[in-house]
């Protein structure tokens, strides 16, 4: 773990220690860094210069 993890949580609005707290302890109530970030993606609709190609 690393910078680059809290630079990308903090960009997702995710409080790195609550994060990693969740992780940690087992309760995965908190969605994956993974599934924010593609939840991202389609909020900012960049699949669709992928579906132009």
């Amino acid at each position: 773990m690393g910078l680059t993890l809290v630079v990308t949580a903090k960009k997702l609005g995710i409080n790195i220690y609550q994060y990693i707290e969740d992780r940690l302890s087992g309760r995965n109530q908190l969605p994956s860094l993974a599934e924010l970030i593609t939840r991202r993606a389609e909020e900012l609709n960049l699949s669709a210069s992928w579906a132009s190609s």
